[in-house]
């Protein structure tokens, strides 16, 4: 047709009514009650072909079985009859309709749970089915050959009961929200708990705002906002007293905030003016590390967020030097880091080099105004006086652009190894390791062990067992859970030689002793980095780590109100 018609106008309408179009049958499955379901379309009689595009379910004739209505495309509308009351007597059901309050009158929200011949039935009242769909606001129980019910409970929506006992079944009840008893759906516990609220006892004073930015203006297809995954936590002992200091960074607008514990379990805000200096950042992770080498925990701060385009400075991470002096005091070190033009998320501290100081792992978040595009992540190598040089590209290619990191921890194993894993969104975790300068080869290591869904969103909100460089301080999030499981599966290694080159390739102190590493494998025929993940030669040997802790997805509220820190502290054993 086409072809005919080739340089004369088109009659679009006819060219579109000569397309093909198949009409197809709708479905139903039937719970078989072992979580199993058989298709019983054919059987019930509603698998008539047509441009189906909605449907919904109610009493139309009031006999107890909810009736079927299917909305078509062009053509009439299906209504199907419930038979189940005359097919099936022995049946029994209950139809519960609800009367809320003025603002929500039919008190959507609220859950019916019924109780009888040994068995729980259990709604929710969610009429919403699809874009601008709905179904009958009466609730529908089949509840089998149970002719009296022991009780019927309504939790509403304020969190009130209502309680009605030895109803009989085969009938429709209305129940009124003002009837409703006046106890809580939850009764308090009289058991011991493990921990108890110290907040206002250790006087903690922060509070969390959360800057008004919705990210979906900008980018309206992203599936969560990844302005609001903050706030976070780190814990060392910054001042060398043996008691454990944290700092809690802040959203876009607020600074973050470094507290110091005192002898008797209080703690002090120090350096409030310092941290206010870079308060337009939005802190999304740290560590406490010594980067200068002079025994004192520093820390970093990854700056985050989508509230900032590709180089804006409110995306430069930031390194706070501690002093030395005994009181907790830090100042901002300038020209130590590289630049950067990503939104980060989570900073690693491991000497991957074996050289005597500490080096840093960052990962990328998002890329600005590109949610999906694969973020840089950076391996930034330390040089021994707190200056870090960015070595991702020449030493870690494969690194570089892992994913839309959530989160990352590292290890040593047994043959003192550093391994490094990041969790990123639509990927599956990756581990990089790297051999020690010791050995003639370098082993790269893929685990098979996180066998999890290509599509997952590991949140951020799950934490990581570590334990940072120094020995006395770890990293975890704010809201901490944790998740481990034991690791044995099978790993995939490739091998390729290396060689060693002079430590005085990287500037050292001068009482620090010279050591040699392994030469970056992009030199070797291979042409990859030894941190890259390799599928080639398969070994049966378990994986060195005896634990590895998975992020998985867990929501945030989307809204801005304030989030109180709080302390709990963990009861004695009386």
């Amino acid at each position: 047709m086409l072809a005919a018609t080739r340089g004369q106008r088109v009659d679009f309408m006819s060219l579109i009514n000569a397309m093909s179009s198949t009409k197809l049958p709708n479905y139903a499955f039937r719970n078989n009650g072992d979580l199993t379901f058989t298709d019983v379309g054919a059987a019930w009689g509603i698998d008539r072909p047509s441009f189906s595009n909605g449907a919904a379910f109610g009493d139309l004739d009031g006999d107890g079985a909810p009736d079927l209505v299917v909305n078509n495309v062009n053509d009439e509308a299906f209504i199907y009859r419930n038979n189940a009351r005359t097919q099936l007597p022995q049946n029994h059901f209950l139809q519960v309709r609800l009367g809320g309050d003025s603002l929500n009158p039919f008190a959507v929200g609220a859950r019916v749970t019924a109780r009888g011949g040994g068995r729980q039935f259990m709604q929710e009242l969610e009429p919403t089915r699809g874009f601008q769909s709905s179904v009958d606001y009466t609730l529908t129980f089949g509840v089998g050959r149970v002719d009296t019910l022991d009780s019927v409970t309504v939790d509403w929506p304020d969190r009130r009961t209502s309680v009605l006992s030895h109803v009989a079944t085969n009938q429709r009840l209305t129940i009124r929200e003002q009837d409703r008893q006046v106890r809580p759906t939850v009764q308090p516990s009289n058991r011991p708990t493990l921990f108890k609220d110290v907040t206002a006892q250790v006087g903690l004073d922060f509070v969390h705002h959360e800057n008004d930015f919705v990210d979906f203006d900008r980018e309206p297809l992203i599936p969560k906002l990844v302005s609001t995954e903050g706030p976070f936590i780190t814990v060392g002992d910054v001042n060398g007293d043996g008691l454990d200091d944290f700092f809690i960074g802040g959203a876009k607008g607020q600074p973050g905030a470094l507290f110091i514990q005192q002898r008797d379990g209080r703690f002090v805000r120090s350096n409030p003016g310092l941290f206010e200096q870079d308060s337009i950042s939005e802190d999304l992770g740290a560590v406490f590390f010594d980067a200068d080498g002079d025994g004192h925990p520093d820390l970093y701060v990854v700056s985050g967020g989508s509230e900032y385009s590709a180089l804006a400075p409110a995306l430069q991470d930031r390194l706070y030097l501690n002093d030395g002096r005994g009181g907790g005091h830090f100042h901002k070190a300038t020209g130590s880091l590289p630049a950067e033009d990503n939104s980060g998320s989570r900073v690693v501290a491991a000497d991957y080099d074996g050289d005597g100081d500490i080096d840093l792992f960052v990962g990328g978040r998002v890329v600005p105004w590109r949610y999906g595009a694969d973020p840089r992540s950076m391996l930034l190598q330390n040089d021994g006086h707190g200056h870090f040089t960015d070595v991702t590209r020449r030493l870690a290619p494969d690194l570089e652009h892992v994913g839309m990191v959530t989160d990352a921890w590292r290890a040593i194993s047994p043959v003192t190894a550093v391994w490094t894993s990041s969790s990123a969104t639509w990927v599956s975790t990756p581990v990089f390791t790297r051999a020690t300068a010791s050995r003639s080869r370098c082993t790269r290591r893929t685990s098979t062990a996180p066998a999890r869904s290509s599509r997952s969103f590991p949140s951020t909100t799950r934490a990581r067992a570590t334990r940072s460089p120094c020995g006395t301080s770890c990293s975890a999030r704010y809201r901490p859970s944790r998740r481990a499981i034991p690791v044995t599966k099978t790993m995939r290694t490739r091998r390729c030689a290396t060689s060693s080159r002079p430590s005085s390739s990287k500037a050292r102190s001068s009482n620090r002793p010279a050591r040699s590493r392994p030469r970056s494998c992009a030199t070797t025929a291979t042409g990859r980095s030894p941190w890259s993940r390799c599928r080639t030669k398969r070994s049966s040997r378990p994986f060195t780590a005896s634990w590895l802790a998975i992020s998985i997805v867990t929501p945030r509220p989307t809204c801005c109100l304030p989030e109180i820190s709080r302390v709990y502290s963990r009861r004695s054993a009386r």
